[in-house]
């Protein structure tokens, strides 16, 4: 996902940055309900600190995410609150594809 990403950001003439770091560990989300997701993923990212400090001055423009897989939105979620509480305006998201969480 992470090269097509950075090509579709090249070929758009858009910025792309990995902002987004694990402050602790998760566990594997396969076989976790939606509940236990969000428990899981709960304050699990932040912003990598000189690119929240650029955020926190507005230096920063709107970003778009980009996941590789959405089953419950958890993660999406998790990320939007990261983001934010670093000073970030989030716009949305793409995903390459959606699962159906109770398959």
């Amino acid at each position: 996902m992470q090269e097509i990403t950075r090509s579709v950001a090249n070929i758009e003439s858009l910025e792309y940055q990995e902002i987004l770091q694990h402050k602790r560990a998760v566990r594997d989300q396969s076989q976790l309900n939606s509940q236990q997701r969000l428990s899981n993923v709960a304050g699990a990212f932040s912003a990598k600190t000189n690119l929240a400090a650029a955020a926190g001055r507005g230096n920063t423009e709107p970003l778009i995410i980009v996941d590789d897989l959405v089953t419950t939105g958890a993660t999406l979620a998790e990320a939007i609150r990261a983001l934010r509480t670093a000073g970030f305006t989030v716009i949305g998201a793409v995903t390459g594809a959606v699962a159906n969480p109770y398959d």
